[in-house]
């Protein structure tokens, strides 16, 4: 008997370290507007459904930042700063500097020094609104085509990076490192509908773990956006869902941890 009631203490054990170690995985996953700028409502519908990171494709042209997905679908109101700085300050009026605590990637498509050099230029009429300067402000990430990795520390504090190469970023830039990135394709196909393979699962576990040593929030993206993929993304322990239906994400959070996600 002795030994059937430690078995049984030992399984229920574990069983509560699992729950456990979900639950964490859980409150610390957030929304990842994947592509914002293609949404029915650009910032506000992210913004209004809790993502903690909102990202935007990013053009110089002519010395004006536009935001789009191909150089060619420019339209000339579809700015950096109309569709996403200027709400920054509508959101701190109507909601308070606690609501501006998420970050805005923006990713850059045309070329890394000439973008980054206008785009920091543009954020220093916001950095009222931006960490550090903010302490519940916004993080500005940059990703995409970005500077030599040497260079990172050439930029101001309100500006840091997105690492999608953790083998080759100098130690010494990882302070100005922000999140690690990925694309799941890199591991999987896997349409996230039926299970992930064992195989598979492996590789991502292999990756997630690795990244973890940086101390850096990881994304990956290329990611199935289905609910099955959510649960599989929360359980790998990935600190953001990549999603083009942020609202959708949201829901399924709050199910999850109603008390972290209302």
């Amino acid at each position: 008997m002795t030994n059937y009631y430690q078995h049984a203490t030992w399984v229920a054990l574990l069983f509560f370290q699992c729950i456990l170690s979900v639950g964490i995985a859980q409150k610390n996953t957030g929304i990842h507007s994947h592509n914002d700028y293609e949404q029915r409502i650009p910032f506000w519908g992210a913004f209004s459904a809790g993502a903690k990171s909102i990202e935007a494709d990013v053009f110089l042209v002519e010395g004006k930042l536009f935001v789009a997905h191909e150089e060619e679908n420019i339209l000339p109101e579809r700015t950096l700063e109309t569709v996403y700085l200027l709400p920054l300050q509508r959101a701190n009026q109507m909601y308070g500097q606690e609501s501006l605590d998420f970050q805005l990637m923006i990713d850059v498509k045309s070329e890394a020094y000439t973008s980054l050099k206008a785009i920091v230029e543009l954020l220093e009429k916001y950095k009222s609104y931006l960490k550090p300067y903010n302490k519940t402000g916004v993080s500005i990430i940059i990703s995409g085509n970005r500077p030599h990795e040497t260079d990172y520390a050439n930029y101001p504090d309100f500006i840091l990076f997105d690492c999608q190469d953790i083998s080759g970023m100098p130690e010494q830039m990882w302070p100005k490192v922000a999140m690690i990135s990925t694309s799941f394709r890199n591991f999987s196909k896997w349409n996230g509908k039926e299970g992930i393979s064992e195989k598979d699962e492996k590789k991502v576990n292999g990756f997630v773990e690795a990244a973890r040593k940086f101390s850096k929030p990881i994304r990956f993206w290329a990611t199935p956006d289905t609910e099955n993929a959510w649960d599989q993304l929360i359980s790998w322990g990935v600190n953001y869902i990549n999603t083009d239906k942020p609202e959708e994400v949201q829901a399924y959070l709050k199910k999850k941890v109603p008390s972290q996600h209302r």
